[in-house]
């Protein structure tokens, strides 16, 4: 056999191998309609508002992005006008829009108010939580 044959077959085991650890791993893994979703949705803090969040956000975030970003009100709102620019946001009736607002800067208010300078710089976008380097 030439070295080829033997790299090729050296690959085959390899992706084989690959592929059964991740059958093994996914037969481990917990089912989809189970606590794994419950936490998903566990993740954003309680109170008024939550719901419309959930049901505004979650059909392009999951509430890991929503819950580990932190902003001023202000940034919140730009930040759905440009879901709605950007990435076609359905319209929200402001009084939706506020109550959204309204439980943003309640649950997810920057963490440090120098992060709102970071935010400005290329290399923080998107910045979701404080680099600990900087």
């Amino acid at each position: 056999m030439s070295r080829l044959s033997y790299s090729l077959c050296a690959l085959v085991a390899v992706v084989a191998l690959a592929f059964s650890s991740c059958l093994l791993y996914a037969a481990d893994a917990p089912p989809v309609n189970g606590p794994a979703n419950i936490n998903a949705i566990q993740q954003l803090k309680p109170g008024k508002g939550r719901e419309l969040v959930l049901a505004n956000c979650m059909p392009c975030h999951s509430t890991a992005m929503i819950a580990a970003s932190h902003q001023t009100r202000e940034r919140w709102d730009q930040t759905i006008t440009k879901m709605q620019k950007v990435n076609g946001l359905w319209p929200i009736l402001p009084s939706v829009r506020s109550k959204i607002l309204d439980y943003l800067e309640a649950t997810q208010p920057p963490s440090d108010p120098g992060l709102e300078k970071a935010k400005e710089t290329a290399w923080a976008a998107p910045l979701y939580r404080p680099n600990p380097i900087w």
